[in-house]
């Protein structure tokens, strides 16, 4: 007979952030949207859920059942100034959409001259 180990699910987590946005596509096969909660906590996104898998096969005078659980918790640092507010997530096909804007700061460069220091006089003792 074969064993299970019993080991925790990391699902595949991809974050980018371009042209003022955050956003995390997470593949969450075999679940559906209610077994999933997105929230915002501080300076965390958090994505967790629980996943139920159960198959039967009956054929030849026998059955054969698989039943597979396990929760996962994944938590993504969130850059200064995400807006939170604005966040949004979709659930589409067992794979999770987040976007969260972030502004963009203009930065100004100023060019500073870089002058010498003039030579003290020598002092005379």
């Amino acid at each position: 007979m074969r064993r299970f180990a019993d080991t925790a699910w990391r699902p595949a987590v991809d974050v980018k952030r371009e042209k003022g946005m955050m956003s995390v596509h997470a593949e969450l096969p075999g679940l559906k949207k209610e077994d999933v909660k997105v929230t915002i906590t501080g300076d965390l996104l958090e994505i967790e859920g629980e996943r139920k898998l159960e198959t039967e096969e009956k054929r030849n005078g026998y059955v054969h059942s698989e039943r597979n659980y396990g929760k996962f918790y994944r938590a993504i640092e969130l850059p200064e100034r995400a807006v939170a507010e604005k966040a949004t997530a979709e659930f589409v096909d067992g794979v999770l959409e987040i976007a969260i804007p972030i502004p963009e700061v203009n930065r100004v460069t100023k060019e500073i001259p870089v002058g010498a220091v003039k030579a003290k006089a020598e002092v005379k003792h």
